[in-house]
């Protein structure tokens, strides 16, 4: 019995959400790891931790490293570019003359839609079914 250690440390933690209750129980054989594992119970259950222990003091300055870290690495990331001020007017116009659409063998839901091609800033138009949502393969 020489390796078992003479202290043994239990934390113990409830948590309750709604009608729901959530028991974490720590053993180690270090005070400050069950202090730390508490924690860590307590701000995966509450987002909250109190740095009451050295345990609680090194999880709060790990967490702020990690926070300064991503600060670091969202300034450093790039901007994206800002979206092109072309003008994507889009028209909707029904047709006495539209095709039936292919999908659902119908043409009173099919419309002819124009719009302006943003990276080409060449004008298009094409005949959709508004019922099925499908673009439709005419030369129009």
């Amino acid at each position: 019995m020489g390796d078992v250690p003479q202290k043994r440390f239990h934390g113990k933690v409830l948590v309750r959400r709604g009608d729901t209750e959530i028991h974490v129980n720590v053993f180690d054989d270090d005070k400050n790891v069950v202090y730390q594992q508490i924690q860590f119970a307590i701000a995966q259950f509450s987002g909250d931790i109190s740095p009451a222990t050295e345990a609680g003091r090194e999880l709060r300055r790990a967490a702020q490293v990690v926070d300064q870290a991503a600060a670091t690495r969202a300034a450093a990331a790039p901007t994206p570019a800002p979206k092109s001020t072309t003008a994507v007017a889009t028209t909707r116009t029904k047709a006495a003359n539209a095709p039936v659409c292919e999908e659902c063998d119908q043409a009173d839901m099919v419309e002819l839609i124009s719009w302006v091609d943003r990276s080409t800033g060449e004008k298009k138009k094409a005949w959709k079914c508004q019922r099925c949502k499908k673009w439709l393969t005419t030369d129009h």
